[in-house]
């Protein structure tokens, strides 16, 4: 699952960077932040799906769960308007989401910047705390 991810991220971001290029859209990426940043949001997001194959009673609920909470996840981050537009306590919940974070240092390492340590840290703490919750909530078994 997790190569699969990246494989699908290194695609989709190549295809963002060709497609703004192209666009003439001003770029000065940090590549290596910026795949730092990516690598660190799927693995937070793997954790989350992790949660959900543990939760999860069937195939249908597990699809339906992800499918859900992907939706929201982007809804709720900064990418398709400003934060400013949300309602206040909407802004709050959003704000302490992943793609919130990964959105920001997204963000700045396209813009050429490297003041990403704040999302850096908290994208990790993410991944380990929702991996650790994950693997928990996992029943292991031996065949």
């Amino acid at each position: 699952m997790l190569v699969f991810a990246i494989a699908q991220a290194a695609v989709s971001t190549t295809t963002l960077l060709v497609v703004g290029r192209a666009l003439s859209v001003q770029m000065n990426p940090n590549f290596p932040l910026l795949i730092l940043v990516i690598l660190l949001t799927i693995v937070c997001l793997c954790g989350l799906g992790v949660i959900i194959a543990a939760r999860a009673r069937s195939f249908s609920q597990g699809s339906l769960l992800t499918d859900t909470l992907g939706a929201g996840l982007i809804f709720l981050a900064p990418v398709y308007y400003a934060p400013e537009m949300m309602p206040r306590v909407v802004r709050l919940f959003a704000q302490l989401l992943p793609t919130t974070f990964a959105a920001r240092a997204v963000q700045t390492t396209l813009a050429g910047g490297n003041a990403i340590g704040n999302e850096l840290l908290a994208l990790s703490l993410m991944a380990v705390a929702t991996l650790a919750l994950g693997f928990r909530l996992m029943k292991w078994r031996e065949d």
